[in-house]
This record gives structure tokens, sequence and C-alpha cells, in this order.
């Protein structure tokens, strides 16, 4: 190659590194949209409004556990001086009685009838069968009624004073707490309501 080749493709080779220098220093892409300008679809995702963040659940209470007033009371039943039969039967009651909600519950529902229990029982056993833990087997269901109709009439007839006066300290410590709830019903976003056959437009 003679020196007028080399010095031709030297020229050209310089010229190459030139541009791509030029170009990588920052100069815009003529592709690109304008610095402080959007482009068609920048400008129609900006105009879509922000969807607002869903409410955060109160933090004081367990919710939605804490939907009663005697889930804040006592989780547990002093049965020291029960016979043994019905400490034995209390053992049930735990174990079924909490299943789904707070033991609390049941220990602090005002409840005393066995005829109420039973129906909630039932209801209760229907409700596990659909879940892992199974239906309630028939004699538990037995042992806890007869555990909730002794303690009914030794805590919530024999002592009733004592009794409601936990009842109504519980109905004033949840106030705040059913505040709380209906606050946060009203500001969750709710569903919407769309007629049989219509459709929505896209």
């Amino acid at each position: 190659m003679n020196r007028l080749a080399q010095a031709a493709l030297a020229t050209a080779l310089g010229f190459l590194a030139g541009c791509s220098l030029f170009r990588w220093s920052g100069y815009p892409d003529s592709a690109a949209p304008p610095q402080g300008r959007f482009s068609a679809v920048e400008l129609e995702l900006s105009t879509v409004p922000a969807r607002a963040p869903a409410p955060e659940l109160p933090p004081t209470e367990d919710l939605p556990r804490t939907l009663y007033y005697a889930d804040l009371g006592p989780d547990t039943i002093d049965v020291e001086d029960y016979p043994a039969q019905q400490k034995f039967n209390y053992g049930f009651f735990r174990l079924q009685c909490a299943r789904c909600h707070t033991l609390a519950r049941a220990v602090n529902s005002p409840a005393q009838s066995r005829a109420y229990w039973h129906f909630h029982l039932v209801r209760m056993s229907l409700h596990s069968r659909l879940q892992r833990e199974g239906p309630i087997p028939p004699d538990q269901v037995k042992a806890v009624l007869d555990f909730l109709e002794y303690d009914a009439r030794v805590r919530k007839i024999d002592d009733r004073k004592r009794f409601e006066a936990r009842t109504e300290e519980l109905k004033r410590r949840f106030e705040p707490t059913l505040k709380r709830l209906l606050e946060h019903m009203q500001t969750s976003p709710q569903p919407r309501l769309i007629h049989g056959g219509a459709s929505e437009e896209p």
C-alpha cells in the first residue's frame, strides 16, 4: 500500500473516531424527545389520576380479630374450684372455641342459654367442615355445651354483678376501637356495583 492510500485510510479512521466522540459527548439524539417536553405516551400516562393507597389498619388493636367488646377481655377462666368433669370439659372449650376467633369472645360473651351456644357450635362445626380442622366431634360438642352451661351459672348468674361490671368496662374500652373500625370501613375502597347484563366500557 502506497503512502497516499495509507494517508487516506488514516484520515477516514480519524474522521469516524471524531464523529463517535462527538456523538458520545452528549449531543442530543435526534430520535429522542427534546428535554423539558414529554412524548405522547408519557403525556397520556401522566394525565391518569394516581390510585389512592388503601388506608392502613389502626395499629392499636388486632383487627379484624377485635370485632366485639368481648375480644378485649380475658381469654381464660379460673376453673380451680370447678368440678373435675368441668375442668376436663374446659380443655375442649379452649380447643374448639378458638378456631375462628379469639377465645376471649366466648369467655366474655353475655350468652347464658345452652340452646344459644348449641346453635353457634353447630354453625362453627359447619364452618369447620370447609376448613382443614374438620367438623367438631359430637362428644366434644357435648363437652363444650356442658361446660358453657355450668360456667354461665357460676360466672354470669350467681356472680352477675361482677360479670356485668366487667362487661360495661369492656364496652367502654371498645368504643375507640369501634370508631376506628367504622372509619376504616368508610375510607376503604368500595366495590363497584354493576347491574346485571351491563358491561363496562373499556
